[in-house]
């Protein structure tokens, strides 16, 4: 049995509509008795809503760069929150250097302030209008999954994220991504979720492949490939580059 795990927005998700060829190949993947799922940055909700929205079924997801894993079920296989005392640092932390855009989430309800003038972060604020809930709700919840946030620019991100590493680095996992970076609990990534879904369905063929900072590791270590629109680090690591997800299936059906 073999495994693709393919990261989503810039990797199977390359515009608006992922095309019908390339749901077909997918389907046509698992029919040969293979496994396909997505590995990606976004919450546990809204990759299942774009999902359905896609109209794709997978055999199973890992959400919020490795924090959470589910079946193609929505079985809970794993999850791993952050601590609500860091949490809590976390969020004054933001309020109080004025961070203009931060967002955190339990898999299924949002907090987050939205003031970056990046046109990006309405965007993100308008896909998660319906999850939001208020700060105290979140915190009472003591189930805090991840954390992402933007800055006003590229410049200005790169300074907020190097403030939170100087400042948080040895009780998170901060991963940089090309517009945001997220924050994940300690030790947690898009690889050891990767590591999870080998021994969990017992399968040594693992395919991974991606675009941006937060797939290097498991690129890396998978010896995995990216798309190429691939930022340049990921690919001078990965073996090969595709122009999407189907031509990587093709290969290894």
């Amino acid at each position: 049995m073999k495994i693709i795990a393919s990261d989503y927005d810039g990797t199977l998700k390359q515009q608006e509509e992922i095309p019908l060829t390339i749901k077909q190949k997918i389907i046509e993947f698992q029919n040969a008795g293979h496994l396909f799922g997505i590995i990606t940055g976004r919450s546990l909700i809204t990759i299942v809503e774009e999902l359905e929205k896609q109209d794709i079924k997978v055999d199973f997801i890992v959400a919020s760069n490795g924090s959470v894993i589910v079946d193609g079920n929505g079985k809970l296989l794993f999850e791993q929150t952050i601590k609500t005392e860091v949490a809590k640092k976390l969020l004054n932390h933001f309020e109080t250097h004025n961070y203009p855009f931060y967002a955190c989430n339990d898999g299924y309800h949002v907090y987050g302030r939205y003031d970056s003038v990046d046109p990006r972060a309405q965007a993100h604020k308008k896909r998660h209008e319906n999850l939001q809930v208020s700060k105290e709700v979140m915190l009472a919840s003591n189930h805090i999954i991840s954390f992402v946030v933007r800055g006003d620019d590229l410049k200005h991100k790169e300074a907020l994220y190097h403030d939170v590493v100087t400042h948080f680095g040895d009780e998170v996992n901060v991963i940089k991504n090309l517009w945001v970076f997220d924050i994940m609990a300690k030790d947690i990534s898009k690889k050891t979720g990767l590591d999870f879904i080998k021994k969990y369905y017992g399968s040594d063929e693992i395919y991974a492949i991606g675009d941006d900072y937060n797939d290097f590791d498991m690129i890396l270590a998978y010896k995995g490939y990216c798309v190429d629109n691939a930022i340049e680090v990921v690919k001078e690591v990965a073996v090969k580059s595709y122009t999407d997800v189907g031509e990587l299936i093709e290969d290894v059906i």
